[in-house]
């Protein structure tokens, strides 16, 4: 499949069909030579200039009277802007090659090598096509189900570009790759999900999160949530939003303390009855924890303990210090059967900071 090729193979390809202009294979021909120099560790992108590169010079985008005081992003965001200049089906292509840069979690890269920022760069451009045969080219990549290392990267960067495009067309196939079987797939689904926050997706997301098991996903899927609540929130229904508190606190533990910090926060905009004592036993395992390792429980999870108190006062207008679990669990075994969630606190203004005013410990 298309997606199995290399960008070269692609180009050359369109080159010869005529589907890309013979005269835009340099700039190609560059952000290909480009990828390969930076896979290889060959180009440094924490310095502050280049002292020589001939990519962008060969490619016809970088001047050789500036090559002492550019950048090789810059230089890379010049072949990019280029490319994008043909604004079809090859662009996206080669566009996604650059999105999905770093996106592998077994590639070690390098902190000159910078990949955030180069897919930065690729993501920008990518958004910038407009063509139908370009944006055609990337729900394409999004559905491939060819099963290659690079197949799947440029699958998951395909999908997060049509997370960002706000587009409903595009929600089944983001919704469709939530539960595939591949972690880089799943990710980029969630994280795309995220970009999109579209309602449509509130019980797919939770219907997967179910069953997920990795930390940085659950993290992704529940911030999708939080995402999609936060702007859609009269608008959910209300066995969606049930079904995604019920997948919330079913994922709590089996995580990280970060995906567990995502799933606090994410119960304390949804405002359920059923998330106080999940709540409560939050705070019971931060205590236990502290107990265990003082040290080691503040650098790990002293925020989640923080927010999972600060979430507890804000559903239930209790105000038990954080480290008194007995007392919060004899106060909801007194009103759990009477117990509704109370209103939820104005926010404050103050110095440019919102605050709920429930940010101190008891």
């Amino acid at each position: 499949m298309a997606s199995c090729w290399s960008l070269w193979c692609i180009v050359a390809l369109a080159v010869a069909t005529g589907r890309a202009p013979a005269q835009d294979k340099r700039a190609f021909d560059g952000l290909n030579a480009w990828l390969v120099a930076h896979g290889k560790g060959e180009l440094d992108l924490t310095k502050e200039r280049i002292t020589k590169s001939a990519i962008g010079v060969r490619a016809g985008v970088v001047s050789p009277d500036s090559v002492g005081e550019t950048t090789h992003l810059k230089e890379l965001g010049a072949l990019c802007k280029a490319v994008v200049k043909s604004d079809g089906a090859t662009t996206a292509a080669a566009l996604l090659e650059v999105a999905a840069v770093g996106l592998d979690r077994a590639q070690k890269l390098t902190v000159e090598q910078r990949p955030e920022s180069v897919r930065r760069i690729g993501e920008e451009q990518l958004d910038a096509l407009k063509s139908p045969e370009a944006l055609g080219s990337i729900e394409t990549f999004a559905k491939d189900e060819a099963k290659g290392a690079r197949a799947l990267l440029i699958r998951a960067a395909a999908l997060r570009a049509l997370g960002r495009r706000h587009d409903e067309k595009f929600f089944a196939v983001i919704g469709s790759a939530l539960p595939h079987k591949d972690l880089v797939v799943r990710l980029g689904a969630a994280e795309a999900a995220q970009s999109a926050a579209p309602k449509e997706l509130v019980k797919p997301i939770a219907t997967a999160l179910r069953t997920e098991t990795d930390a940085e996903v659950i993290a992704a899927m529940v911030d999708a949530l939080r995402a999609t609540l936060k702007r859609h929130k009269e608008q959910v229904g209300e066995d969606d939003l049930r079904h995604s508190v019920d997948a919330t606190l079913a994922a709590l533990g089996k995580g990280d303390w970060r995906s567990d910090l995502a799933g606090v926060e994410y119960l304390a905009i949804a405002r359920s009855a059923a998330s106080v004592p999940a709540l409560i036993d939050v705070l019971a395992r931060q205590v236990e924890d502290e107990k265990k390792d003082v040290r080691a429980a503040e650098l790990r999870s002293g925020m989640l303990r923080q927010r999972a108190w600060d979430a507890l006062v804000s559903l239930t207008g209790a105000r038990f210090p954080y480290d008194q679990v007995d007392s919060w669990q004899r106060w909801w075994e007194k009103i759990r059967d009477e117990f509704k969630v109370v209103d939820a606190p104005e926010s404050k203004e103050k110095d440019g900071v919102t605050s709920t005013g429930s940010s101190f410990f008891g």
